[in-house]
């Protein structure tokens, strides 16, 4: 029953990881907390696009990444679901 019962937590939790690095942007920024966000805020401020890019693909690895791991929990989770 709680594998059953984890499905929707890890679901919920793995889409929330991009909001949370929207999130890490907006927040550096406005502390001047160093980190990847106030990189890509800075980069963004100062048109430096080869870093905006950078930034970018980094983010979107991390989103792939989070979706793998995810579609991973699942096949763990339940074994009856099978990826062709």
């Amino acid at each position: 029953a709680v594998r059953n019962a984890l499905m929707a937590p890890i679901t919920i939790i793995m889409l929330h990881v991009n909001w949370l690095i929207g999130g890490v942007v907006v927040v550096e920024a406005i502390f001047g907390y160093p980190g990847l966000g106030k990189y890509i805020y800075d980069a963004a401020i100062f048109g430096d696009v080869n870093a905006v890019e950078a930034a970018a693909m980094v983010t979107v690895i991390i989103a792939v990444m989070t979706r793998i791991i995810g579609d991973l929990a699942y096949t763990f989770l339940n074994p009856r679901i099978r990826y062709a």
